[in-house]
């Protein structure tokens, strides 16, 4: 029995609701890929390793090299996981997305 106008058009609006969700979720993951630490956190890095190069940085600031670099390390850690499910998402491979985000392959090939 072929489907009615009426049946026709409540499948439509599934599809348009499908699309809005997996856009929804591509943005999402789009923005986790390209987040990164604020401009005044950069600065303030860049001022602690500039005080470890001159070896000026003292214990306080050691620790708040330490949580730089964890936050980092998270950051990349949720940058992996993302790209995995954006190209899961995509049908596509990690590396095409890496590679338009403007990451390099971490294969040997």
């Amino acid at each position: 029995m072929p489907p009615t106008d009426f049946e026709r058009f409540i499948q439509k609006i599934q599809e348009v609701k499908a699309n809005a969700e997996k856009s929804k979720k591509e943005i999402q993951l789009i923005q986790q890929i390209q987040k990164q630490l604020s401009k005044n956190e950069l600065e303030r890095l860049k001022k602690l390793e500039q005080k470890q190069y001159n070896s000026t940085l003292d214990e306080t600031e050691n620790q708040e090299m330490a949580a730089f670099v964890h936050k980092i390390e998270q950051l990349h850690t949720q940058r992996i996981v993302a790209i995995g499910m954006l190209a899961q998402l995509r049908g596509t491979s990690v590396e095409k997305i890496s590679k338009e985000f403007g990451f390099q392959s971490i294969t040997n090939g």
